[in-house]
């Protein structure tokens, strides 16, 4: 299906008019004034120049990456800067690149860094930078660009997954029958519910309403893995670093019948145990 491109429409003649002589606050660009001639100051051919290396610094940044028809079925590419694995990387351009003639070749610079003529692009995205698609016919070339592939990317969750702490809480069973010890184990997880093995500051706390103000009420609590940072409520609020697995556990001991909640805090957000009951 062919692109569909809109119809922009011009602003009004009076709009326009108003421009005259005015600097564009977006780009820095001039609009040379009216009467501007070659007796004026500076003369026009300097104020127009002005403009125009202006204008081509600006052009220079969308040129970046630019594959162009160099004649003779060879092709040149502008030198660009990117990241690719993680690396910033620069790629200093290309001249007098052949292509076969009566095919369709992908460009491409690949993990190496180094420019690539191919029949195909690599499977992994994530493992190139994409420049254009050449086809060429009978001496005849055409070049479809593909750089913005790359300018424009919106990763995916699994791609940025590990940088997304969540937490998730899992309770354990009383050890008597009537109260006693729980265990409610804390791992720090990404986007994607893998546990994550890093060190981590969590605030926990306990409370009688679910995200409820810290109580210290009718139980007693003692953070049993992971480090204590702070205590900011003796039996009721502490600030733990996990160990390096992700891992803190809080141990609650409550006599006779009780309903609790646990809260955890990372990264600013506020994860709840649900109701946790003892009988």
């Amino acid at each position: 299906m062919p692109d569909i491109y809109p119809n922009e429409a011009f602003p009004a003649d009076a709009a326009i008019a108003l421009l005259d002589g005015t600097t564009d606050p977006a780009t820095g660009l001039p609009y040379v004034a009216k009467g501007v001639g070659p007796a004026s100051t500076p003369p026009y051919e300097i104020q127009y120049n002005r403009r125009q290396q202006r204008e081509n610094r600006h052009l220079a940044l969308i040129a970046a990456g630019l594959v162009v028809d160099e004649g003779g079925l060879r092709i040149g590419v502008y030198p660009f800067d990117c990241t690719l694995g993680g690396q910033h990387r620069h790629f200093g351009g290309a001249t007098n690149q052949a292509v076969p003639d009566n095919a369709t070749r992908y460009v491409f610079v690949d993990a190496s860094n180094a420019l690539q003529i191919a029949a195909s692009e690599p499977a992994d995205v994530t493992s190139f930078v994409p420049l254009a698609v050449v086809t060429t016919l009978n001496g005849a070339m055409s070049i479809t660009p593909l750089i913005n592939r790359a300018r424009i990317v919106v990763p995916p969750v699994g791609a940025v997954g590990g940088l997304i702490p969540t937490v998730g809480l899992s309770i354990g069973p009383e050890d008597e029958p009537s109260g006693g010890d729980r265990v409610i184990s804390v791992q720090l997880k990404d986007a994607n519910g893998a546990s994550l093995a890093a060190r981590s500051l969590m605030r926990l706390w306990i409370t009688a309403s679910e995200y409820g103000a810290p109580s210290a009420s009718g139980h007693s609590a003692a953070v049993t893995v992971g480090e204590v940072y702070a205590t900011e409520l003796t039996d009721g609020a502490f600030l733990v670093i996990t160990d390096d697995a992700g891992a803190a556990e809080l141990t609650i001991n409550v006599s006779g019948a009780a309903e609790r909640y646990v809260m955890a805090e990372c990264d600013g957000r506020i994860y709840s145990s649900g109701a946790i009951d003892w009988t």
